[in-house]
C-alpha cells in the first residue's frame, strides 16, 4: 500500500516524494511483488463519478480515446499503454515493474467495462479476471467478434 496521490503533476514535487524513506521503502518493496490486485476504470465510471467528472481524466480518455485507466495509467483496446501527460504524472510503480509481476488480478464488473477488460487481456495488464456472469459474457461476446 502507498500513501500517495496517484498522480503528481509537478515533477519536482513527485522526485522530492520518491525519496521520502517510507514511500522509497515502499516502492522498492513493490519489485518483489508476485501478486497484484487491481480494479479499472472506464470513461463511462469516471463521467458518472461526480469527483471526476470535471477532472483532467475526462479530457485524457477523449483526446487519446482510451478505452481504461488501470495501475493509473490510461491504455488502449489492445492494452497498449498511451503516451499521455498523465500517465506521465503517475505516482507508483513503473509499468516494467507492472509487466514483470507474475499474477495481476482485476476485481470488476459492469457489462459497461468488457471493452476496458478486453483490452487489459490483450494487452496482458491482467491475467486473472474476478467478475460477474453478465460482464464476463459480454467480455466473451466481444472477443468473438473483434
Amino acid at each position: 500500500l502507498l500513501y500517495a496521490p496517484l498522480y503528481i503533476m509537478d515533477d519536482m514535487v513527485r522526485k522530492s516524494l520518491s525519496m521520502e524513506l517510507v514511500i522509497n521503502q515502499s516502492l522498492l518493496k513493490a519489485k518483489e511483488m508476485d501478486i497484484l490486485l487491481t480494479g479499472l476504470g472506464t470513461p463511462e465510471a469516471i463521467y458518472s463519478t461526480l469527483l471526476w467528472k470535471e477532472s483532467f481524466l475526462q479530457d485524457e480518455f477523449i483526446k487519446h480515446q482510451a478505452v481504461g485507466a488501470i495501475y493509473g495509467r490510461l491504455y488502449d483496446k489492445e492494452g497498449n499503454f498511451l503516451d499521455t501527460s498523465l500517465n506521465n504524472k503517475v505516482f507508483g510503480i513503473d509499468s516494467d515493474t507492472i509487466k514483470a509481476i507474475e499474477n495481476k488480478v482485476c476485481i470488476v464488473t459492469g457489462k459497461f467495462k468488457s471493452v476496458a477488460i478486453l483490452g487489459a487481456l490483450r494487452g496482458k495488464l491482467i491475467n486473472t479476471l474476478i467478475t460477474d456472469e453478465l460482464t464476463a459474457t459480454k467480455v466473451l461476446h466481444l472477443s468473438n467478434i473483434e
